[in-house]
């Protein structure tokens, strides 16, 4: 897989694993967008990585509902546990659910362990062809995770509902980080090597490339790195807010 150049939306990425996994991806060349609670840390931590990371503020937790309904399917109104859940997570979001997804917690009667079975959006959980469907999944899940199949009824412990809404769009590019009130100098002594020798270049920030492009030599400087730019090359920043440089500009 290649991951430089890919987008990686990491949910609770503010700290723990979450945090390493986002410094872990930025490191090989991914755009990360940390999604967490603790508006605090996530703001840290994107400042911290620069460049490619963007904090936005999410719960991603609290749009699951669950509901604990433990007796037989044939006799639990699974309609009304779904209401609840339901009701509960979209207010939990905070938002109006784009999306949402319905989970039955099952098990065979007499047995411990259980199997959570996804259910279809058209799927009618108050009908009994809908709940036939529901019990054919399970066992379906079961020959899967267990190898065997029971004919005892069913028994549901719990019913789970996730709510999805839309994030608001990242915007990558921008001067919307420290730094954007630019370079401290506006020219600089550069040892260009074979490419001039020692010169004057001038010194320009990252917000000044918006919509634009600059010939080298030149000297792009922002808080966290400094990149050259040679006689003969060109550069601009994409939609997303990288460096291009170009040859032969």
């Amino acid at each position: 897989m290649e991951i430089a150049g890919s987008g990686a939306l990491i949910g609770g990425g503010a700290s723990g694993l979450g945090a390493a996994t986002a410094r872990r991806l930025h490191a090989a060349g991914a755009h990360v967008v940390i999604a967490d609670l603790s508006r605090e840390r996530g703001v840290t931590l994107a400042d911290e990585l620069g460049e490619r990371a963007k904090f936005v503020p999410a719960d991603v937790t609290n749009a699951d509902a669950v509901q604990t309904v433990v007796g037989p399917l044939d006799g639990t109104d699974l309609g009304a546990a779904f209401g609840r859940a339901q009701e509960i997570a979209t207010a939990d979001l905070g938002a109006p659910a784009a999306g949402l997804t319905r989970y039955a917690e099952l098990r065979y009667q007499g047995q411990e362990h259980t199997l959570e079975v996804a259910i279809p959006a058209e799927t009618d959980v108050t009908d009994p062809a809908g709940r036939a469907g529901l019990r054919s999944a399970f066992d379906r899940r079961c020959l899967e995770a267990y190898a065997f199949q029971l004919d005892v009824p069913l028994e549901v412990v719990a019913v789970r509902v996730s709510a999805i809404a839309p994030m608001p769009a990242v915007q990558w590019s921008g001067s919307d980080a420290a730094g954007a009130a630019g370079p401290a100098e506006t020219s600089r002594l550069v040892d260009l090597d074979i490419h001039g020798g020692v010169a004057r270049v001038p010194v320009i920030g990252r917000p000044e490339l918006a919509g634009s492009s600059r010939a080298g030599p030149c000297v792009v400087e922002e808080p966290a790195a400094t990149t050259l730019v040679l006689p003969g090359q060109a550069v601009y920043c994409d939609e997303l807010g990288n460096l291009v440089i170009e040859e032969g500009a």
